[in-house]
């Protein structure tokens, strides 16, 4: 940096003079750098600051209607599983209803079939051998409509739960996609405001840059002017 000064205004200085000189003209820069610095520091603080609170902001919103969502999924899910259990309740008492029918015309039967037998023993036994063997055969046939009709709830309960685990399976796809999108939208999110902070950045060190050569352009211009003074008094 000495051997900048030019000669003439070295001789007119001295060499402690043009050091002094030099020097203060060095701290008086580095001074200049420093708050420029802290300055641009505090800016781009300031606006982190901003822009993490608004994304922060909007992962909750996005987080909370998603949690909305989920809720209602589930009790919508439970609606139908109730009226399932209904549905199945209410096939079970019909089949308890016909049960307890034919119980009540069996006993009805067996009543009518001891007044015969109190009548005659003969006729009693003839129309007993003939009762038991529609007996037998309306048993036999109790027990296959009753077989049919179980298997027949147990299929439709089958069924029901294959619905079940279907519309499970499209809930759970469904949260799937939409947690994927939310997840891609804040990545691009991130990558924009990857991209708008290395920009400021850049425009901060450009203005820094702009900032210095017109420092130095005032220095150059003081300098000159002291130079200029001073060679005017030297030749007084």
């Amino acid at each position: 940096m000495l051997g900048e000064v030019p000669e003439a205004l070295r001789e007119r200085l001295g060499d402690h003079g043009t050091l002094a000189l030099v020097e203060l003209l060095d701290s008086t820069g580095r001074a200049w750098s420093e708050d420029v610095l802290t300055t641009a520091a505090e800016q781009f603080g300031r606006r982190l600051g901003e822009e993490s609170g608004a994304l922060r902001l909007e992962m909750a919103t996005g987080f909370g209607a998603l949690r909305q969502e989920m809720g209602q999924m589930q009790a919508e899910l439970y609606g139908k599983m109730g009226q399932m259990q209904l549905e199945t309740a209410t096939g079970f008492t019909a089949v308890r209803q016909e049960m307890g029918q034919m119980q009540a015309e069996l006993h009805g039967r067996m009543g009518q079939m001891q007044l015969e037998t109190a009548t005659g023993f003969a006729a009693v036994r003839q129309e007993m051998g003939q009762m038991q063997a529609e007996l037998h055969g309306k048993l036999g046939q109790m027990q296959l409509e009753t077989a049919t009709g179980f298997a027949a709830v147990r299929q439709d309960m089958g069924q029901m739960r294959a619905d079940v685990r279907d519309e499970i399976g499209q809930v759970r796809t469904a949260l799937h996609d939409e947690i994927g999108k939310v997840r891609a939208e804040l990545h691009e999110h991130i990558a924009g405001l990857r991209g708008d902070f290395r920009g400021e950045l850049a425009t901060a060190r450009v203005d820094l840059i702009k900032w210095s050569f017109v420092f130095w352009i005032g220095q150059l211009v003081a300098l000159s002017s002291v130079m200029a003074l001073m060679l005017r008094s030297a030749g007084r």
